[in-house]
C-alpha cells in the first residue's frame, strides 16, 4: 500500500530453561541472559493505528526504538518500558500503549524480552 506505514517489527523474548549458552558478563559483571527469537507470527498483533497516526503528526521520516516487555505464562504483557525514546512524547505513548496489547499465542513461554521496532514513513 502506497500510503500505509511500513513496519518491521521483530520480537525477542527470554526463553527460561531453553538457553544453551551461559549468561555473558557485561561491563561491571552483570550477567545478561541470551535472548531467543520468537517469530512475529507467534504473536497476536494489536492494530497499529495509534502509532501510525502519531508518526504522521511528527516530521520524522522514520525511527528506531526498543521496548522491554515482560510476559506472563499466558502470554500477556505485564510490564512495558521504552528503552529508547523516539524524542516525541505522543509517539512514545502510542508505542507503549500498542506494546502493552501485544500477546503471545498460547504455548509461548513468558518472561522478559526486548522488542526492537523500526517504523518508516513511505515516500
Amino acid at each position: 500500500m502506497a500510503n500505509a506505514l511500513q513496519t518491521s517489527v521483530v520480537l525477542y523474548a527470554l526463553l527460561a530453561g531453553i538457553a544453551q549458552d551461559p549468561p555473558t558478563p557485561t561491563g561491571a559483571g552483570d550477567p545478561v541472559a541470551p535472548l531467543a527469537t520468537i517469530a512475529w507470527e507467534a504473536t497476536e498483533r494489536p492494530p497499529m493505528r495509534g502509532i501510525i497516526d502519531a508518526l504522521r503528526r511528527t516530521r520524522l521520516d522514520g525511527l528506531s526504538t526498543r521496548i522491554k516487555l515482560d510476559f506472563d505464562a499466558d502470554g500477556k504483557v505485564v510490564d512495558a518500558v521504552l528503552l529508547e525514546s523516539t524524542g516525541n512524547q505522543n509517539l512514545d505513548a502510542a508505542i507503549l500503549k500498542w506494546a502493552r496489547d501485544v500477546k503471545l499465542k498460547p504455548g509461548s513461554p513468558g518472561g522478559p524480552g526486548v522488542l526492537p521496532m523500526t517504523l518508516l514513513r513511505p515516500r
